[in-house]
């Protein structure tokens, strides 16, 4: 049972942190047939703005050279200004200015302009749409060389422009001056390049937790990581800083039989927390990852705000590590885990035991997807999930809403659940991933069956992003009425937020899975149906799973439910604990490999 449950839970263990390098561009500016200004580099950068729910996003563009038009200006004689000028598609574009001064030139103004697009920018504040911005920083040395002389740097560097634009340079090459046969000239390489940055992959720290009344080790811990923390400086710049989780690391926490924690700390003023739970009969986890942290020397050098504590958490779901009971789990491979958008931790080498252990060593291995790919060739298509032959237990869950169908000012039909969705799709590499979609609230319609009439509809639309059909059926009984979901339909767009690295061809395409022709549900239509137990099936390539559903899609008294009828599963449903906090932020989505079938 144990096996069959590891096969089926959503293990949404984490990315891989090899993703995709943009590519190198070369602009020129030419003069007749002469290029008279020259530059390659790669460019990311990312825009904040806002959105239609009051909340603040951002989008994240690797600038590529299809569809690019440069223009520029050269410096003539005893001239001492150049600039080049990218429009990508007349939707974004970036205007580089350079000075020549003291027979040395740099980069002295950069401005970075865009077009709010349906496309680029989804869910704006529509009043964006087809306006253009722009953010301009000037007075600014970068990209330093002396006359006669092309600037390299392979080292990324990041700029911060007024608030809402960060870029992010690697591999730049520049020469606006003196450009002689049409190429660079010997280059002067930039301090980042001829000093090798601090290592942070370090060799992984063991980290074992005792139990102080019996002096045995009840958690054992191997990993090795790597943070990522964007901050801002004394000079109101926003830099990154990265270091390794040192070997010397302190831990510290609390064992127990179904919740444990284990937290390292060092350098002071750094923590990261591991807060796991273990099913009474099946399966332990990871629920959440916790780091507090203060931004002060040496992690985070020159910075800003140095007395304030920081703390930062993921969802439950996003890194559900599961593994069988008395396990230990081992992943060697690297694994990103991101709390914000600009905070994010590269484990690697991890093998982690929380709860029976026995002997101070760690017992039978459950090995992460990323490892078992190592030795597996990628699939070209995408594996057929097996179907579960009964409902699974599971007490990490999305937050439950809602929904009301009304018919003038009365509710005509009621539903509360929650719903989980993953989806296997195939990746740029060819290799299959999966996303896990929740639903959390969204724009409700629906048809409410009339006098004389047994079928009722209800939809739910969750930002154009995810939505669900229900059909409701209702049949003559004897002594009652009987009413059951009879059909059961997602559907879902493919984004790059929700199925990242896919197939590029899936995306803004829109797919779905139809379950028809079922009696779920299934409750005497003047009662409500309410199950506490979830409900999983499997369809081609999405899996659903349904909790806490509770359901009356006819004869709705007084806007509320009416008496419930119990699933008889509920009866023998074990007690546990509640479940972790769950962030009620919409739609957020975490990526796994597909579970295995073993």
């Amino acid at each position: 049972m144990a096996t069959m449950l590891k096969s089926l839970l959503v293990v949404t263990v984490l990315l891989s942190s090899a993703l995709a390098q943009p590519e190198v561009v070369r602009y020129e500016v030419k003069k007749g047939e002469r290029v008279c200004l020259l530059a390659e580099f790669q460019l990311e950068f990312g825009i904040r703005y806002p959105q239609v729910d009051s909340n603040i996003s951002g989008v994240f563009y690797s600038f590529l050279h299809a569809g690019d038009n440069v223009t520029g200006t050269c410096a003539g004689k005893d001239q001492n200004v150049a600039i080049l000028e990218i429009d990508h598609k007349h939707e974004m574009g970036f205007k580089f200015t350079f000075t020549r001064e003291h027979r040395s030139y740099h980069l002295s103004e950069l401005e970075v302009w865009w077009v709010y697009t349906e496309e680029n920018f989804p869910n704006a504040i529509p009043s964006l749409y087809h306006t253009k911005r722009s953010e301009k920083v000037s007075n600014i040395t970068l990209f330093q060389a002396p006359e006669g002389n092309s600037y390299l740097c392979k080292a990324a560097q990041r700029k911060t422009l007024q608030q809402n634009v960060t870029l992010l340079f690697g591999h730049v090459h520049i020469q606006p001056f003196d450009v002689v046969q049409n190429d660079f000239s010997p280059p002067v390489e930039c301090a980042e390049d001829s000093t090798p940055p601090p290592p942070v992959h370090t060799t992984p720290g063991h980290f074992n937790l005792t139990d102080n009344t019996t002096g045995e080790a009840c958690i054992l811990l191997q990993a090795g990581a790597e943070f990522y923390i964007d901050y801002e400086t004394e000079l109101n710049t926003t830099e990154q800083a990265v270091f390794g989780l040192p070997t010397d690391a302190i831990p510290t926490g609390q064992c127990g039989r179904n919740t444990a924690t284990i937290t390292l700390t060092f350098s002071e003023d750094f923590s990261i927390s591991a807060h796991c739970y273990a099913d009474p009969f099946f399966y332990w986890y990871v629920a959440n990852l916790t780091i507090t942290y203060i931004e002060k020397p040496p992690l985070f050098p020159h910075a800003k705000v140095t007395n304030e504590t920081r703390s930062l958490s993921t969802e439950p779901i996003n890194i559900y590590t599961a593994t069988g009971q008395g396990e230990s789990y081992r992943c060697n491979s690297n694994q990103l885990v991101k709390f914000s958008t600009a905070a994010s931790i590269v484990f690697y080498d991890v093998k982690f035991q929380a709860f029976d252990v026995m002997n101070s060593t760690f017992s039978e291995e459950d090995v992460c997807e990323f490892d078992k790919v190592k030795t597996t060739p990628a699939p070209t298509t995408i594996p057929k999930p097996v179907t579960p032959p009964e409902p699974v237990t599971s007490h990490v869950r999305p937050t439950n809403f809602r929904y009301e169908v009304k018919h003038g000012d009365d509710v005509c039909m009621l539903a509360m659940f929650e719903l989980l969705v993953t989806v296997w799709y195939p990746k740029a590499d060819g290799a299959t991933f999966a996303t896990s979609l929740q639903l959390k609230g969204g724009t409700v319609t629906g048809t409410c069956a009339e006098s004389g009439q047994n079928v009722a509809v209800m939809q739910i639309d969750h930002d154009h992003e995810l939505g669900v059909r229900l059909n409701f059926t209702r049949e003559n009984g004897n002594p009652h009425n009987v009413s059951y979901l009879s059909e059961f339909e997602v559907w879902y767009v493919y984004t790059e937020d929700n199925f990242p690295f896919s197939r590029p061809s899936l995306y803004n395409t829109t797919g779905s899975e139809k379950v028809a022709n079922i009696r779920w549900f299934e409750a005497p239509d003047m009662n409500s149906y309410a199950c506490k137990t979830p409900l999983q099936q499997t369809q081609q390539n999405v899996m659903i799973v349904l909790y806490n559903v509770q359901v009356q899609p006819f004869e709705v008294k007084h806007n509320d439910f009416s008496p419930p009828r119990e699933c008889p599963e509920d009866t023998t449903l074990p007690t546990g604990p509640p479940s972790p906090a769950v962030s009620t932020n919409p739609g957020h989505i975490t990526a796994s490999p597909q579970p295995t079938t073993n």
